[in-house]
């Protein structure tokens, strides 16, 4: 008779092998889906030249961001693929992870961005999209085992803001029209674009340099809290409007397009410090 322990460990051996074949299957799914938003949001389009004339009336922290992030004469884009390398962490004091990312962003509409994460003890690739008013979040072990997923109204919500931040990252976003209006800012080095993501209002305020150059951005965005309601489909987070801000310390032009490559990206909760979160470098940017 064969020994029991044997028996055990083919029957587990299996479980693990048959497991493993169905949580491969769930993961080619799930990526053929990521690509497909991905497509979805680069819409071949023959834009029109960008000339100074359409930021003339703009107010003039505005019209001088504009005119220093766009070359006169530049196909406006409707997107942009990203290649950036940083860090990350989930809470304040904790770990720096590396993060190595890129990004399909295409605002107002949405972004699939996708990252491998690595740390001291744990390597993780992970994924979190927008489109339609519909956001998901999923880190993966292993490549195949759903270790994070979080969606939900909250998420949502969440995902919209950081659509709205990263507009920085495609100036051509930003133009007037398209139901996205400029507005003065509290001096004489600040402007509000107020515009709408899916069904979340977002007011972009942008503070830049004498020379147009992007020193941040910032906005009220939906995100995590120690206070608000929990909402287990968001991992059973607390969420609610908190100050959002995203930093440039240095700039690169690419095919006459200019954006922010070093940055990071803060929460600033009305209780409580600063939570600088991350921090980044854009090594790669194409336009279309």
């Amino acid at each position: 008779m064969l020994d029991p322990r044997l028996i055990l460990g083919v029957l587990s051996l299996g479980g693990a092998v048959g497991s493993s074949r169905i949580m491969r299957g769930r993961r080619r799914t799930y990526d053929r889906e990521l690509e497909r938003i991905r497509q979805a949001l680069i819409i071949d389009t023959e834009p029109d030249p960008f000339a100074l004339a359409w930021v003339a009336g703009l107010p003039e922290p505005a019209r001088r961001y504009l005119a220093h992030s766009i070359a006169p004469g530049v196909q406006l884009p409707t997107s942009a693929h990203l290649r950036m390398v940083g860090n990350v962490r989930n809470q304040p004091g904790g770990e720096w992870l590396e993060v190595d990312a890129e990004e399909v962003l295409a605002p107002p509409r949405g972004l699939v961005w996708s990252a491998r994460v690595r740390g001291r003890v744990l390597s993780l690739s992970g994924d979190e999209h927008y489109i339609d008013g519909e956001a998901e979040r999923c880190f993966w072990f292993l490549e195949r085992f759903p270790l994070v997923r979080a969606r939900g109204p909250d998420v949502s919500r969440s995902a919209a803001g950081r659509v709205a931040a990263e507009s920085i990252l495609l100036p051509s976003s930003l133009l007037p029209g398209h139901d996205l209006e400029w507005r003065p800012g509290d001096d004489m080095d600040s402007a509000r674009a107020i515009f709408t993501v899916g069904t979340t209002p977002a007011e972009l305020t942008i503070r830049v340099a004498g020379d147009g150059s992007l020193r941040s951005a910032s906005l009220q965005r939906w995100g995590p809290t120690r206070f608000g309601p929990v909402d287990k489909r968001a991992g059973g987070g607390r969420y609610g409007w908190q100050q959002f801000r995203v930093d440039s310390f240095a700039e690169r032009t690419f095919a006459g397009i200019t954006i922010p490559v070093r940055l990071s990206a803060t929460w600033i909760p009305e209780e409580g410090p600063e939570f600088e979160f991350f921090r980044a470098e854009i090594t790669r940017a194409t336009f279309r």
